[in-house]
């Protein structure tokens, strides 16, 4: 899957679109592609929608280059095209990213991904 990389602001970056799942619900949104976060966070928006209490996750102790801060992990499903995986994802009620983040863990063992910055491209190979 081939994925054009997206301005926001004065810069381009990885962000794709997908679908996050939680029991029977779902929403399409855009999340940024991020290979120096080990965790997905997602916005607080995403998990209303979704009809999910945060705090009902586990606890975590997270921190950004700004602060630190609580989040709750949860264990829901993203896919990407015809794929769908496991993922776990973190909402924190006091730390508000820009953008919805996909990190290493859960996602990136499924892909080869190739970040092309040159030609502001995403390539996601599938590494079953």
């Amino acid at each position: 899957m081939e994925f054009a990389y997206k301005k926001i602001g004065t810069r381009f970056s990885p962000i794709i679109p997908l679908k996050i799942h939680h029991h029977t619900n779902f929403i399409a949104t855009d999340a940024l592609i991020d290979s120096g976060s080990n965790l997905s966070i997602f916005r607080m928006d995403v998990a209303e929608k979704l009809g999910i209490n945060c705090k009902s996750g586990q606890p975590v102790h997270l921190s950004s280059v700004n602060e630190i801060f609580i989040g709750y992990v949860h264990s829901l499903h993203i896919s990407i095209g015809d794929l769908t995986l496991p993922c776990h994802v973190v909402f924190a009620e006091t730390f508000k990213p820009n953008l919805n983040i996909v990190g290493r863990i859960d996602f990136f063992d499924h892909f080869l991904i190739t970040f092309d910055e040159r030609n502001k491209k995403l390539t996601l190979t599938n590494n079953p």
